[in-house]
């Protein structure tokens, strides 16, 4: 591409060894696309994948891509439009425009899990282009008026262009196929929408009969996706197509469903997930790890870390109640924040004093409801700290973190199967995750993230 159609690869060379690892996790590495347009060279395009170390190393992955091609705030920006943790909003494609243009693009692709329209619209705040409102109300037209699109996976797609630290446009796509019945309802659903917001909707009808090969009521998924920006001041709606040179999906079917992101089969899948997601993996710990003085920079965050947690964790033991009592718990729960809380202040003895914000955090986040959940959340805190004194261990010659054991597992797998329970348990485990690292989201805003 670089020596037959001058496509620019500066930007890939510089990113490249980030996401081209020997150990490559997930089902690809690189894809490319070609744009074709009359009279003009081909535009070429590069998509990486930001799993290519795990799930849980996405961010911190895109993160230093960002910093290295010059976007050093943007990151700060992004994070604050993902607010439900990396779970449920999932780092999926990091793009790069082939073209030594200063509107060459970057762009960052985030899958949304058990998104809300609201979700979604939080999702697309960040942009430049953002016009409130107008992504909740073409998210609940195109998901046929469902608070939650649960069976497929929503997208969004955050480009960023040279000068800026905010995308300047968020598209939104929504796979309309899963909450249609059919492909009828899906060109009166677009039609309607397009008459509503003055957009002449005659081509688009024109090309979607002239397209299929079958009644539009007798199949669903020909069209896939619809997706919506803002460019400047218009409004652009976008309708994919496919071929169904595979297969028409019947009638009420859903192609390619992603499945409920918060269905576990049992606790001790709910601390596995948890556990692909360690906080030593997020942006800011990853960033301050490089740094000169990292050692001393992680002891301050995990000390005001134990302080956040220190009063929700008593209130989780005290509901907890008699379980805690049993010996199998009391070895999987036997952290000790005031000792740890005490080693770290003699090596970081000056607070930074942003403890209490998690613990309004938590407090705001978490009940418990009952003593499983309180259990769980127990464990999801534990793992944290534990998780952070691994970091500050591997970065300096200290020896905090515990030794492993199979404790946690072992507590886990005695939680009954029943669908209560593991709600409990999920509940528990992603809302002081979730809670912990939206923490360390503001943590890093604060300290390299842009104020534009």
């Amino acid at each position: 591409m670089e020596r037959d159609h001058g496509a620019d690869l500066s930007r890939f060379r510089v990113v490249q060894d980030l996401f081209l690892p020997d150990d490559m996790h997930g089902p690809f590495a690189l894809w490319h696309s070609a744009v074709f347009r009359r009279g003009r060279p081909p535009a070429f395009k590069a998509y990486f994948n930001p799993q290519a170390y795990g799930r849980g190393r996405a961010q911190s992955v895109v993160e230093e891509a960002l910093h290295r091609l010059g976007f050093d705030g943007a990151w700060g920006s992004l994070c604050r439009t993902a607010r439900r943790g990396p779970h449920l909003d999932e780092l999926k494609y990091f793009a790069l425009d082939l073209v030594a243009d200063p509107k060459a693009r970057v762009k960052v692709y985030v899958r949304h899990h058990d998104a809300t329209a609201a979700d979604l619209e939080a999702a697309c705040s960040g942009a430049e282009s953002y016009t409130p409102g107008e992504v909740h109300e073409f998210v609940r037209a195109m998901g046929g008026d469902r608070e939650r699109l649960a069976a497929r996976a929503t997208f969004t797609c955050s480009a960023l262009v040279e000068g800026s630290v905010r995308p300047a446009a968020t598209t939104v796509y929504v796979p309309i196929c899963a909450y249609a019945p059919d492909d009828l309802a899906v060109q009166q659903r677009v039609h309607a929408y397009l008459v509503e917001h003055g957009m002449d909707p005659a081509p688009y009808d024109a090309l979607v009969h002239g397209y299929a090969e079958r009644p539009l009521d007798a199949g669903v998924g020909m069209q896939s996706w619809v997706a919506f920006r803002r460019h400047h001041d218009d409004p652009r709606l976008t309708v994919y197509l496919a071929t169904e040179a595979a297969k028409v999906h019947p009638r009420g079917s859903v192609p390619a469903a992603t499945g409920d992101r918060l269905a576990f089969a049992s606790g001790e899948a709910v601390l596995r997930t948890m556990s692909e997601y360690d906080v030593a993996d997020h942006p800011l710990v990853r960033r301050l790890s490089r740094g000169e003085d990292a050692t001393h920079e992680l002891l301050r965050l995990t000390r005001e870390l134990c302080v956040g947690l220190a009063t929700q964790r008593a209130r989780w033991v005290a509901t907890a109640g008699a379980s805690a009592d049993a010996p199998e718990t009391r070895d999987a729960l036997e952290l000790d924040l005031a000792r740890i809380d005490a080693a770290l202040d003699a090596r970081a003895s000056t607070r930074d004093g942003f403890g209490e914000e998690l613990d309004e955090l938590l407090a705001g986040r978490i009940g418990p409801a009952d003593a499983i959940e309180a259990i769980a959340a127990l464990l999801a805190c534990d793992a944290a700290v534990q998780q952070l004194l691994a970091m500050i261990d591997a970065c300096g010659a200290t020896s905090l973190a515990s030794a492993p054991t199979d404790a946690h597992a072992a507590l886990a797998r005695s939680v009954p199967t029943a669908r209560r329970a593991i709600a409990s348990m999920r509940s528990g485990a992603m809302s002081v995750h979730s809670a912990i690292w939206e923490w360390l989201d503001d943590r890093y805003v604060e300290r390299f993230g842009a104020r534009s």
